[in-house]
């Protein structure tokens, strides 16, 4: 089922999100889902139709609180409390206020379960089909800068907190000014530059066709869900296989579908295997993932990878955690759930082709994509095996 689906979704120009180009490729896994003889539901939601704008509102709101208090002291503290809240809230998925405050649009799940569904645990098979577009920050040559330049971010937040609240008791003191208010233009240039990347990423930024991420991570999703169905099923076992619309806005889909079904699962019994960007690069297992705060993976899952990652022809497939964007995995991580990603990383620990004009169907290795499916399908049949693990 790896060609088929690279080819059906990389036949659209792109895949954005809330788009009815996302509606297409959506229309189109389904009815490849009920070829293979799964039960599919597509189940609508409603989300942002981009990222940027969330984060030019946080980048733009401190650099407007640094702004406030040089007038108004206390509000400009209370301003950059109240949005390093909401930073906070969005990196660990918590919740997103933000997004309803910025342009909304249709998209969709797409669910298979295999039936009849039998078994105690619940397998969850987890790709996302919608795409990004390109920005400066995604550049081959800054691409790997990612990580530092949330750091340095997140310096700035606490920097900018600091400073505020000492400038606040500073007048409380009756000192009407400090050296802080002239350290703060540092800040204050730094947010205004990431607002800037965000506008750039809106304005200049092109939709990318997306073969890399994620029409591959789609096609073994599907492969594997094909396996468990010509093998019976998966003793023990139900398995769901889930294709989630806007990952790429916050994850949207994934916390959609958590909406919707979290109450129904147990957390115990249920694993989310996800598969993201395996285009090219050194196969890994997700030991851990989060930008703000790292969740490790599922410890017996990573313990069944490991031992994988020792036998033939598995040898160079690596454990590392990965913390330079998020993945849907850490959704339902950060609820408690059981998850393990597989992505492919190159040697600066960050996917490529990623987010760039060059994320196009000849720059994916095939080959990866046949050994991330058999690596993954050991890990299935070793987990029916020892469903306790």
């Amino acid at each position: 089922m790896l060609d088929p689906i690279l080819e059906g979704l990389t036949a659209l120009p792109h895949r954005s999100s809330t788009t009815a180009a996302e509606k297409k490729a959506a229309d189109f896994l389904a009815q490849e889902l009920k070829k293979l003889g799964l039960a599919v539901t597509v189940e609508p939601f409603t989300a942002a139709t981009t990222f940027s704008w969330i984060y030019f509102i946080l980048y733009g709101g401190f650099a407007l609180a640094i702004g406030v208090h040089y007038f108004f002291p206390p509000f400009g503290f209370l301003i950059a409390v109240l949005l390093t809240v909401l930073f906070v809230a969005e990196q660990l998925t918590w919740w997103s206020p933000l997004s309803y405050l910025v342009p909304r649009g249709p998209s969709q799940n797409v669910l298979g379960r295999l039936e009849p569904e039998t078994g105690e645990n619940l397998l969850i098979l987890v790709a996302h089909y919608d795409t990004s577009k390109t920005a400066l920050a995604f550049a081959p040559g800054t691409v790997k800068y990612l990580r530092p330049l949330f750091l340095v971010s997140l310096f700035m937040i606490v920097t900018t907190l600091l400073c505020l609240a000492a400038d606040y008791l500073a007048l409380l003191n009756r000192q009407t000014w400090t050296a802080l208010d002239l350290f703060l233009l540092a800040p204050l240039l730094y947010f205004l530059y990431g607002a800037g990347l965000m506008v750039e990423r809106e304005v200049r930024g092109q939709p990318v066709q997306g073969a890399a991420d994620n029409a591959s991570g789609v096609a073994v999703a599907v492969e594997l869900a094909s396996r468990v169905k010509e093998a019976g099923g998966l003793s023990g076992w139900k398995v769901w296989l889930l294709l989630t619309g806007c990952e790429e806005v916050g994850m949207a889909g994934m916390s959609a579908f958590l909406k919707t079904h979290g109450r129904e699962l147990d957390k115990t019994k249920t694993v989310f295997l996800n598969f993201d960007n395996l285009g090219d690069g050194r196969i890994t297992y997700v030991t851990g993932e989060g930008m703000l705060k790292k969740l490790p993976a599922d410890p017996a899952l990573v313990r069944l990878a490991e031992e994988i990652a020792k036998e033939e022809p598995f040898e160079d497939v690596q454990g590392r955690a990965f913390n330079a964007l998020t993945l849907d995995t850490l959704v339902p991580r950060a609820r408690g759930f059981r998850v393990l990603s597989f992505m492919s990383l190159n040697e600066d620990g960050v996917p490529w082709p990623w987010h760039w004009h060059d994320d196009v169907l000849t720059n994916v290795d095939r080959e990866d994509l046949d050994r991330a499916a058999e690596f993954a399908w050991t890990l299935i049949q070793r987990l029916a095996q020892k469903p306790s693990a």
